[in-house]
């Protein structure tokens, strides 16, 4: 019985040091240096839809065991932007130890457009209204559609169950970090009240310029209504009353028979209102903005 015991031991023993043996030897075999990242350049120019291959166009990795291990290499992260359309991105390789090395690389898109906002209705809204952002969206050339991100902010408390012109911002941001603001003046009126007012309509109600263009307003005056009367746009002075569909040509609207209120210099970067306003004969007075953003 004591001489089981002593070969057990034994046998314990033994199996306890091949496998101290084995765990040593495959430590000493197992190479504990990362691979090695290089580039061609430090930069690279690409356009906002640029794939994960074209960033690591020019990348490889290399690793004293394995040899070129380029396919391994992925991209883990972006940045935000440092500068405008320009974000830093990681990339990472490995080899057959696991073993990981990073390294950083500058991507400048060459196409990229910050947020944009669109607007297809003026911001006025019947009293009571709570879904203020109907007909606002956002996109910019990095992400595509951006209208799920737009965020609003009360300047002035706005009582949406009360008359009332009110100060807002409205702000979006893309997944580079970049936020555009739009300032604006939003307006609550009693639709009851405003029945047979005058009804302006524009073709555009939010529209881009560049710093120091001159705005034509009366250009984007596209339909308006008054006196149970509509009158459309018939070439670029006038808007013409319109009979059974047709167009009478008996009376017409110019730029003469509305008051536009602009700066019409948009020097300065910002956001700026233009107010369009027109009375009719029993003195009812109908208004509405466009927005112009100069960048």
């Amino acid at each position: 019985m004591r001489r089981i015991q002593i070969l057990s031991i034994i046998v314990f023993v033994l199996a306890a040091g091949f496998f101290c043996f084995y765990r040593f030897r495959e430590s000493g075999l197992a190479d504990s240096r990362a691979p090695v990242i290089a580039m061609d350049s430090e930069t690279i120019e690409v356009s906002c839809d640029a794939t994960d291959e074209e960033l690591l166009a020019g990348v490889t990795a290399s690793d004293k065991k394995d040899g070129d291990v380029s396919d391994t290499l992925m991209v883990e992260s972006l940045s935000d932007f440092t500068d405008t359309g320009k974000r830093t991105m990681t990339v990472v390789a490995f080899d057959s130890d696991n073993n990981v090395t990073s390294a950083t690389r500058e991507i400048i898109y060459t196409d990229y457009q910050e947020p944009r906002f669109s607007l297809e209705e003026p911001f006025r809204f019947p009293v009571g209204t709570t879904d203020v952002l109907e007909g606002l969206s956002a996109s910019d050339t990095l992400d595509g559609d951006l209208t799920d991100r737009i965020t609003i902010t009360c300047v002035d408390d706005v009582y949406m169950y009360m008359e009332g012109t009110y100060a807002v911002v409205f702000s979006v941001t893309n997944s580079a970090g970049d936020t555009v603001e739009l300032p604006v003046n939003m307006e609550f009126y009693d639709s009851s009240e405003e029945a047979g007012y005058p009804q302006i309509t524009l073709s555009e109600y939010l529209i881009y310029t560049d710093e120091g263009e001159t705005v034509n307003a009366w250009d984007y005056v596209e339909e308006i209504t008054m006196n149970n009367v509509t009158y459309v746009r018939n070439g670029r002075d006038s808007l013409v009353a319109e009979t059974n569909g047709g167009t009478s040509g008996v009376s017409a609207i110019t730029s003469d028979n509305v008051t536009i209120e602009e700066d019409t210099s948009y020097i300065a970067s910002g956001v700026y209102e233009i107010l369009y306003s027109i009375t009719d004969s029993n003195g009812r007075t109908g208004t509405v903005r466009l927005i112009v953003v100069t960048a």
